[in-house]
């Protein structure tokens, strides 16, 4: 299993390339505000997981 950081040296490069194809999008507005860039989604993702880490173990944790 990869490291978050380990995951996103992959994937930084499609990261750039998907907005180079495809532009941002403007359309909807059902998304969360992750941040504005590929650092920032990744701060976001981590915060969110260890969070979410931290609530499984005190709440379901036996």
């Amino acid at each position: 299993m990869l490291s978050l950081t380990s995951y996103s040296e992959r994937i930084e490069d499609s990261y750039k390339m998907n907005f180079t194809r495809w532009g941002y999008s403007t359309i909807g507005g059902n998304s969360a505000s992750t941040g504005k860039s590929f650092k920032a989604n990744m701060e976001y993702l981590t915060d969110f997981i260890e969070k979410r880490y931290k609530f499984l173990n005190e709440n379901w944790a036996e």
